[in-house]
């Protein structure tokens, strides 16, 4: 049996292979699902280890393994092409640059340049905007609950 996903609001339950259950409770939707960019779910969500789905988003077995879903779809030939400016305004919904950031300028919570395409960033910097994605998405850590569970 492989590991399984669901949530219940506000609560996602994550299967473990162990035969028992891991209740995340409270904290942000990207901490519940294990999606630190809030990663729909679908065919990209699945291919990058995508255990489950809940309000339309996928829900991962770890947070490493949902940050590296993100990552990999900045290798991905659609987003690698986006500005930084123009992805972090796509995955942080009413996400507005301050208006001292100016054309060609940084972005103030990564100071990645905004202009740059993500495709050309070099791995401290594609981690940075990981992270700028995560911290403006409002990740935050919430409750985790162990229990025993019969999983048939």
């Amino acid at each position: 049996m492989q590991a399984q996903a669901y949530s219940v609001a506000p609560l996602v339950v994550r299967y473990e292979l162990a035969g028992c259950a891991v209740l995340h409770r409270g904290g942000s939707r990207t901490w519940r699902l294990n999606n630190p960019g809030d990663l729909p779910s679908g065919a990209f969500a699945l291919a990058h280890g995508s255990i489950g789905a809940a309000e339309g988003r996928a829900i991962f077995a770890s947070a490493p393994a949902g940050r590296a879903a993100l990552l990999a779809l900045f290798d991905e030939p659609a987003t690698a092409m986006k500005s930084v400016g123009a992805l972090i305004a796509e995955f942080v919904p009413g996400y507005v640059l301050p208006r001292h950031a100016g054309r060609g300028g940084f972005e103030p919570a990564s100071g990645l340049p905004l202009r740059l395409p993500t495709g050309a960033l070099a791995p401290a910097q594609r981690a940075r905007l990981a992270d700028t994605v995560t911290w403006l998405l409002g990740y935050r850590a919430g409750e985790l609950i162990g229990v025993e569970a019969r999983v048939d």
